[in-house]
């Protein structure tokens, strides 16, 4: 059985590598990229201000500080991304 991956599955598994190499585990950021990816998946879509603010709405079901750590963790990893990509998306 295939697993479909989106066009971060790559950049997501760098920036987990890179992070866990400076040792820390990273489980709660592996959690939320793989949440944030799979709702990229399921819209057919790329990570833009739009998805971005539709993904954020679907968090609002959680505390405000737990969103505003997920925000947070998504902010860093596309920091990571635009390294490599200068025009992806950073909220």
């Amino acid at each position: 059985m295939r697993t479909a991956h989106s066009s971060l599955t790559l950049v997501i598994g760098r920036y987990l590598t890179l992070k866990q190499a400076l040792g820390r585990r990273y489980d709660v950021e592996r959690r939320v990229l793989a949440d944030i990816e799979a709702f990229l998946r399921k819209h057919g879509t790329a990570l833009t201000p739009d998805t971005f603010a539709r993904w954020c709405v679907a968090q609002a079901h959680l505390a405000s500080g737990v969103r505003r750590n997920r925000m947070r963790i998504v902010r860093n990893f596309c920091l990571y991304r635009r390294r490599t990509e200068p025009l992806c998306f950073v909220p």
